[in-house]
């Protein structure tokens, strides 16, 4: 249960990750040790593992796992995947950890295999004025400040680069793993066609 995985130590967990092989109709089960998944102890693994046992250790048990920024995800997810989706009846965990520090549970993530989506911010930043946060716009030279967008999915920096990025790339080759940010929005201005560049989830 959760509630022993919240109590034992992080490194004397053990999970079960299901695999299927290929041409067989089997399913079997891999062993992963939890112990050295996040390498050395240094501050991003006492982060993580700090974080996990805190909060989340349902992680463990779900069928996906959706990683998002704060708050007004974590309220507005459960009522789109209710209303909006087929996803009602699996068990997916919301993990509220801020998109800057997604990146830190990659390891993890990876070991266990699980689908996860991660929904995060662009951060833009302008490199020209001390990395100071600007409102997304073409053409500028603007950043991301984003971590997890520089280290993890879709590792680019450039913000040009990021809202032109087609759909098929924000998702990782090897694992079931994929990351949604704000993107490129066309309203209508009076009888004039205009793009916007939403710098929040609530935008």
């Amino acid at each position: 249960s959760n509630h022993i995985a919240h109590e034992i130590d992080f490194t004397s967990l053990r999970y079960f990750k299901r695999e299927q092989a290929a041409g067989q109709s089997i399913a079997t089960s891999k062993v992963i040790n939890l112990s050295n998944t996040f390498g050395n102890n240094d501050d991003t693994t006492k982060f993580a593992v700090r974080y996990l046992r805190t909060t989340h250790c349902d992680l463990f048990f779900a069928d996906a796992v959706i990683l998002v920024e704060g708050p007004a995800e974590r309220m507005l997810v459960p009522y789109f995947i209710k209303h909006h989706t087929d996803l009602n009846n699996a068990y997916i965990s919301i993990l509220e950890i801020g998109g800057s520090h997604a990146h830190t549970l990659k390891p993890l993530i990876e070991s266990l295999g699980i689908i996860t989506l991660i929904i995060t911010d662009l951060d833009a930043v302008n490199p020209t004025a001390n990395n100071s946060k600007v409102q997304p716009d073409k053409g500028k030279g603007y950043k991301t400040g984003n971590d997890t967008l520089k280290k993890w999915l879709p590792v680019a920096d450039e913000l040009d680069k990021l809202l032109a990025l087609d759909f098929a790339k924000k998702q990782d080759a090897g694992f079931p793993v994929r990351v949604a940010y704000q993107t490129t929005i066309k309203l209508k201005e009076a009888t004039n066609e205009i793009e916007v560049y939403p710098y929040t989830f609530e935008d």
